[in-house]
């Protein structure tokens, strides 16, 4: 007889249960954070993270600018772009072909945006 979806859940949670209760939880919890992390740096590019960036970035420039303090949102749009730039410049690093200057690298993550000039 095959297991249901239902019936594999119950037994993880068991599992899981008497790990706890045995003091292992600890060094589960470990292994699968580790595993994740190997997982997610694996392809050794930081495009996920210069992703949610851009993505944190249009969404404080859609939201907080329209409906936050001024002050604020010129602040966290700054460290954004700060961050992003720099993100950027790493992953050109580790592609190799590392951006001239910052300004460069800002130029360009503007342009990506919409936000910049594109001559």
């Amino acid at each position: 007889m095959i297991a249901s979806e239902y019936d594999r859940r119950l037994e993880r949670s068991a599992t899981f249960a008497r790990a706890v209760r045995s003091g292992e939880a600890e060094r589960l919890i470990e292994q699968a954070v580790q595993q994740v992390i190997r997982e997610a740096g694996a392809d050794g590019s930081l495009r996920q993270e210069i992703g949610a960036l851009r993505v944190v970035l249009q969404r404080v420039i859609a939201m907080d600018a329209l409906e936050g303090d001024p002050t604020k949102t010129a602040t966290t749009v700054a460290r954004l772009v700060d961050s992003l730039v720099r993100a950027v410049k790493m992953q050109r690093a580790l592609e190799g072909e590392l951006a001239d200057d910052l300004a460069g690298a800002l130029t360009t993550v503007l342009i990506e945006m919409g936000l910049g000039d594109e001559r």
